[in-house]
């Protein structure tokens, strides 16, 4: 049985095309409650704490990296804050039941701030909750 070739281009009239078809009002609208949406949870995404966790702001001169201290023995957190720019130090789910961080969403034990060479510049005691932000200085002379 011979068969005609299949054209994969639509053929005027077909469903498929059909220049005749018109955006109804309610379709015009809701593509604009979308639009609205999407932008506003864009916006949104600026704002480092927004249940994220905590955040961390750089007002010093150098690149920063953090240590939580649970019993005193450090441990490196993934935070690497340039000057001027703000952070996630501690997400929220990093501060949940079985942390060695906190609990609850705040930490239960204190953070540190280091320079690039390691050494100590600032100390947060807790409790820092989600969607505190720590300020980091660099302490004066």
């Amino acid at each position: 049985m011979n068969r005609p070739a299949a054209s994969a281009a639509p053929v005027e009239g077909s469903p498929r095309f059909n220049l005749t078809h018109r955006a109804t009002p309610q379709t015009w609208m809701c593509c604009v409650v979308v639009a609205i949406v999407f932008a506003l949870a864009l916006a949104g995404c600026e704002d480092p704490s927004l249940g994220r966790g905590i955040t961390v702001r750089n007002e010093t001169e150098v690149r920063l990296t953090f240590q939580g201290l649970p019993n005193g023995e450090p441990v490196p957190l993934t935070a690497r804050v340039n000057p001027g720019d703000t952070g996630i130090l501690i997400t929220a789910a990093a501060l949940g039941e079985h942390s060695r961080l906190g609990q609850d969403g705040c930490t239960t034990v204190p953070v540190v701030a280091l320079d690039p060479d390691g050494e100590q510049i600032a100390r947060a005691e807790p409790p820092l909750c989600v969607g505190d932000e720590w300020v980091v200085q660099r302490p004066s002379d």
